[in-house]
C-alpha cells in the first residue's frame, strides 16, 4: 500500500523522519500488525457518548491507522517500534497543560508516563523496563502543550533490558507514547515543555 508524503504531522511542508536514542527493536509480529492496519479499508465510527464516563470513546484501530498513514516510510519504522512497545495500546486525547514525568536526561519526551516513575532509579528501571542507555536516575515533570492524541499501554516486560540491568521482567506501569515525525522526539517538537526539574535520585 502506498502512503504519500505527508511526512510531518503538524507541517505537511516539512519533511523528516524519526530517529531516537531510545532503542526499541519492532519483532516481526509487530512489523506484521502495523501493515495489516494501515492495509485496512475502516469506515469511521463515533461510538458516542460513555454514560459511565460521561466521554467520548475514541476509534482505537482507526485512529492509529489514521496517524500511520501520514508518516513516511521510516517514520512509519518507528511508529510500529513504539506502538507495539506496550500491551493493550488505545489512543487517547489529552489537553493542553497536562502533565506527566519523563524519566532519562536524553530521553526524547517520546515515552511518559502519568504516574510517578518510582522513588528510585532501581524501582524506576523496573517500572518503566528501561534499556541500559537510561539509567533512571533523572526525573523531570513536563506538560502538553496543545490538545493532541497519544497511545497510552501498559509497558511491555523486556526480558533482555531486564537481564542487563539486572531487574525483574514484568508488565510495567501505563506508559504515553506521543506520536510525532520530529528526528529529536516529542519534547524537540515543542509538544510538552519542562515544569521542573525533579532531580537525580
Amino acid at each position: 500500500m502506498k502512503l504519500g508524503k505527508l511526512d510531518n504531522l503538524d507541517n505537511p511542508e516539512k519533511k523528516t523522519h524519526i530517529t531516537t536514542t531510545e532503542p526499541i527493536v519492532p519483532t516481526e509480529v509487530d512489523k506484521r500488525k502495523l501493515e495489516n492496519l494501515l492495509s485496512q479499508k475502516r469506515k469511521p465510527e463515533i461510538r458516542g457518548v460513555n454514560e459511565s464516563k460521561k466521554n467520548y470513546q475514541m476509534d482505537t484501530p482507526n485512529t492509529m491507522y489514521e496517524i500511520g498513514k501520514r508518516m513516511d516510510p521510516k517514520s512509519q519504522e518507528f511508529y510500529t517500534k513504539a506502538l507495539y512497545s506496550g500491551d493493550t495500546p488505545r489512543a487517547k486525547l489529552i489537553g493542553k497543560g497536562e502533565e506527566f514525568y519523563k524519566t532519562g536526561k536524553k530521553a526524547s519526551g517520546n515515552f511518559l508516563t502519568k504516574e510517578h516513575p518510582g522513588k528510585n532509579a532501581i524501582e524506576r528501571k523496573e517500572n518503566l523496563q528501561l534499556p541500559k542507555s537510561n539509567n533512571g536516575k533523572n526525573v523531570i515533570k513536563v506538560k502538553s502543550t496543545r490538545p493532541q492524541v497519544v497511545i497510552e499501554s501498559n509497558i511491555a516486560a523486556q526480558p533482555e533490558w531486564a537481564k542487563e540491568n539486572g531487574y525483574k521482567t514484568r508488565q510495567g506501569i501505563k506508559q504515553i507514547y506521543t506520536p510525532n515525525t520530529n528526528p529529536e522526539g516529542a519534547i524537540s517538537d515543542k509538544r510538552y515543555e519542562k515544569v521542573k526539574n525533579i532531580g537525580d535520585f
